[in-house]
Parts: structure tokens; sequence; C-alpha cells
């Protein structure tokens, strides 16, 4: 914008004694200034407001790709988490049969005592992996939830959603936009800065006020 222009209003030979009492004789001046912007101070200031608007916009699109970037990752671990679950449950299971084999050969005699104590740490510890990997799951799953705000982990996730996610429909990688958001925000800081040198050059020059 222009700068703005000043008003002003003086008064005088007021408030005093005789013929100055009250405002009999006062006199009043108004005045109106204006200060003219000279070596294209004006054209400086538009151009550092457009290259600012360019880093917050560049800013704002990096910001955006980074949470989608962090929700396809997110996805991903809570899809491996519950994978991880399956082949634990699977472990699990086979240390189960494996240990009341084990306890049935040693009831009769075909193995030795070892041997079941053996297969029952092989189970204990399968049962705990599986734990474990429950464990897993349900971090993951916060942190997913945590991007859209949402406190519970109570939901499921359809694996054929990552690969929509993964794909190239999003606005944000559509909108024409070639090359590392990251270099575009130096880009635009770049930009920013010769806009800011070209208006403290403009600034060098005196401007006149006309009354």
């Amino acid at each position: 914008v222009l700068p703005n222009p000043t008003l002003g209003l003086e008064a005088e030979n007021f408030a005093g004694s005789g013929p100055l009492s009250d405002f009999d004789g006062a006199e009043f001046t108004l005045s109106y200034q204006q200060r003219i912007e000279r070596g294209g101070k004006r054209r400086a200031r538009v151009g550092l407001a457009e290259r600012e608007t360019q880093v917050a916009r560049t800013t704002a699109r990096t910001a955006r790709l980074n949470v989608i970037h962090a929700v396809q990752k997110a996805y991903a671990e809570v899809l491996a988490a519950e994978a991880g679950i399956v082949n634990a449950g699977k472990r699990a299971q086979l240390a189960k049969e494996l240990s009341d084999t084990v306890r049935s050969r040693v009831q009769v005699g075909r193995d030795p005592q070892a041997a079941e104590h053996r297969a029952d740490v092989q189970e204990m510890t399968a049962v705990t992996d599986l734990d474990q990997a429950r464990r897993t799951r349900d971090i993951a799953k916060t942190g997913l939830a945590g991007l859209w705000g949402r406190a519970d982990i109570l939901f499921d996730l359809d694996p054929d959603a990552l690969v929509m996610m993964g794909g190239l429909e999003h606005p944000l990688l559509t909108d024409g936009s070639t090359g590392s958001p990251d270099l575009a925000i130096l880009e635009a800081a770049r930009d920013r800065a010769g806009a800011a040198i070209l208006l403290a050059r403009a600034n060098r020059k005196q401007d006149p006020s006309v009354s």
C-alpha cells in the first residue's frame, strides 16, 4: 500500500488573558502531509511481500508432503506389525504343539526330562514374542492414529490402501511442482533475500513530503 498521509491540527493564541481569553483570538491550522516514495520503494516492497508469500507457500507444501510421507510410513509400520503378529502366532502355535508332543514322549519315557524343559522354554519364548509383537502393533497404531488426532487404536487397516496412497494421485503431487520441496524452500528464501536487498537499496533515497 502507499504511505499513509498525515493530518494535523494546531491551535494558538487561546486560553490567555484579555483579547486572547477563551478562543476569541484563537488561530487554527489544519495540515495535510503526504510522503512521496522515490527510488522504486513501493515496487521493492511489493516484490519482497511476493517473495515472502512464496516462501510461506513452499514451506506449507513441504510440511504437507512430510505429513503424507509420515502417514504412509506409519501405515506401513502398522501393516508390518500386524504381519509380525501373524508370524509370531504361528511360531507360538508350533512351539505349543512341539511342547505337547515332547511332554507326551517324556511321560512314556521316550525322551528325557530335559527335553520337556527345553520345549517349555521354547514355548514361553514364543508366547513372549507374540506379546511383544502385539505391543509393537499397538505402538505403531498409536503413532498412526496420532497423525489425525485419534485417541483409540480400535481400527483395522486395508493393505490395498497403502498401494493407493503410494500412487501419484494426491493433489500435492500433481500440482505441477518439480524438484525437491526442500530445495524449493531454499530457492524461495534466496529470492526473498534478493528482494530484501533491492528494498534496502531503494530506502537509501530520501522521500520528499508535500504539505
